[in-house]
């Protein structure tokens, strides 16, 4: 899914705190943020939302570096969620399978 979408609600925040406007990015983004404060980011105050934007980015990025984490790699965590994996990302490695 290459085309261009609509950046609406947290996604529009994420990239705020982030600087980067790929949707595939914000979408991972903001799925690792939910997985981190148990699905609920409206009682976030607006530094913690960004701080907590910075910091998935980061783990994001360091997962995509250093590679699978107990057997699951970044596009495997793409792909159980349903989610495009940003452009910045290798592509589908060894790994646990969806």
């Amino acid at each position: 899914m290459n085309a261009r979408r609509r950046i609406t609600g947290y996604a529009q925040l994420v990239r705020s705190a982030i600087g980067l406007d790929e949707a595939a990015t914000l979408e991972l983004v903001e799925c690792l943020m939910r997985q981190e404060t148990g699905g609920v980011l409206d009682h976030l105050s607006a530094a913690a939302f960004a701080s907590l934007a910075r910091q998935s980015y980061g783990d994001a990025k360091a997962w995509n570096e250093i590679g699978p984490v107990n057997g699951f790699t970044l596009a495997d965590f793409c792909r159980v969620e349903q989610i495009d994996l940003p452009t910045w990302a290798t592509g589908p490695t060894e790994g646990a399978q969806a």
